[in-house]
């Protein structure tokens, strides 16, 4: 086969490029994404999230990313201890001259458990669909140069036909929290830790255009962990986070570091002192691929978020230590600086 369908081939049929799941760099503004365990575990009754990444635009076409999260709260009132999440994930991932396109919609199911003051168990089920469509009306082959350059008109004596299919996908995950009483986005001396762990591709949906079974994804298993650590009588916290997942022969880690510090506003209108915070930070991406460093700010309802991805890869010298950006903006009502009772403590 010819030199450019070898490169086809590559992310057609292999576990390799085409296989890797979507990711984001902002591993804490993304729960829901990786573990379904997180759906409704967060302080407020509804929150939505977009996220938006462009990767390798220094050295082709780039890699974009949107996604779209939402969840909301179930609980009843002689519910004392317990309730339901119910959320949504949507997912749409565009790679390369070929437009490889992978679109993902899973609805999720969490169920949030109090175990005493300062434990909470969580547990999680996602499912969905994952569909898989390339454009072969840009793909370029060898017999279509004529000695001097491409010419289209140039018959490619290739089968350029690869229909779409879509497949049914499932994950499952725990989470387990710990928070002391104070625990608030406003809080001066808060701790708060969540340790998770998942797996996904639990009914390995198909991956290639060529129905080659051995072609479908393999499983993957992640665990991960966050942390919010008040430092007594200031308005500082430190945040270290850390994500491990592997799914087959592929396996990824991210380290991070953020700063949160809690600041405050005067209303010119009402007098009233809204608070909000502004975080810091890095995350570092394993093994020596990127570095990122990031902020985030939490206003009232809102939240925006921005990263960018160094690359330090071997592929640095192609990417001039380009890597990617990603933006995020999150809505959750009622207001988390106003809420009197935290019934959930999140980050």
């Amino acid at each position: 086969m010819k030199k450019v369908a070898y490169i086809l081939a590559i992310l057609l049929t292999t576990n390799g490029l085409f296989a890797q799941d979507i990711h984001f760099t902002q591993i804490s503004k993304t729960p829901l994404m990786f573990n379904p365990a997180h759906s409704g575990a967060f302080s407020g009754d509804f929150r939505i999230s977009t996220h938006y990444r462009s990767q390798w635009a220094s050295i082709s076409n780039p890699y974009v990313t949107y996604a779209l999260n939402a969840d909301v709260r179930l609980k009843k009132k002689n519910w004392r201890d317990k309730h339901f999440g119910l959320g949504v994930v949507v997912l749409n991932d565009k790679a390369g001259d070929l437009d490889l396109k992978r679109f993902k919609g899973d609805l999720i199911l969490g169920y949030h458990q109090k175990l005493n003051e300062k434990n909470y168990l969580s547990g999680g089920l996602r499912a969905g669909f994952l569909q898989h469509s390339i454009n072969m009306v840009n793909a370029q082959w060898d017999n279509q140069y004529d000695g001097t350059g491409f010419n289209s008109s140039l018959p490619s004596n290739e089968n350029g036909s690869y229909p779409s299919f879509t497949t049914f996908d499932m994950s499952a995950g725990v989470l387990w929290t710990y928070a002391t009483h104070e625990t608030t986005i406003a809080s001066d001396n808060a701790r708060l830790i969540q340790i998770g762990a998942s797996a996904s591709h639990l009914t390995t949906p198909k991956l290639s255009f060529f129905n080659i079974p051995e072609e479908d994804y393999y499983m993957r298993f992640l665990v991960h962990g966050i942390a919010s650590i008040g430092i007594t009588n200031t308005s500082i916290a430190i945040r270290p986070s850390f994500l491990y997942q592997r799914k087959g022969p592929e396996q990824e880690a991210m380290v991070g570091l953020m700063f949160r510090q809690r600041l405050k506003e005067k209303s010119h209108y009402t007098g009233f002192i809204e608070q909000f915070d502004f975080s810091y930070g890095l995350y570092y991406r394993l093994p020596a691929e990127a570095i990122a460093p990031s902020i985030y700010l939490n206003f009232a309802n809102w939240g925006f978020g921005f990263s960018y991805d160094i690359n330090v890869s071997r592929l640095s010298t192609a990417s001039q230590f380009r890597g990617g950006m990603e933006f995020s903006l999150k809505f959750v009502t009622p207001n988390p600086y106003h809420v009197s009772r935290v019934s959930y403590p999140s980050m």
